[in-house]
């Protein structure tokens, strides 16, 4: 599943919409109504985000199901409070990834 990063009117994108992806040759996403678009592939990270990514902020309170990958752990911003929610939100300890 994807997420509309922005609204392009013009290309069919809507901000926070589900899209579905169809083909990667050409990229095709549908859209919730079942309406084919063709992205082009140089701008899809300024238009789609994979729709099962959250904030640390975002996961606080929650569990999650599957495993959980705590991103960007080496980043200068990455702290103790992050490791500590991400770590937290995930049902076992089997199921943590840690993605340096």
């Amino acid at each position: 599943p994807l997420i509309g990063a922005k609204t392009v009117e013009s290309l069919g994108i809507l901000n926070c919409a589900p899209y579905t992806c169809l083909s990667t040759d050409p990229l095709m996403v549908e859209d919730d109504a079942g309406a084919p678009l063709e992205v082009d592939p140089r701008r899809f990270h300024e238009l789609l985000r994979l729709a099962h990514a959250i904030t640390y902020q975002a996961a606080q309170g929650r569990s999650l199901e599957g495993t959980v990958c705590l991103a960007e752990c080496g980043h200068t911003m990455f702290t103790a409070k992050h490791l500590k929610v991400g770590l937290s939100r995930a049902r076992d300890t089997d199921l943590i990834a840690l993605c340096f």
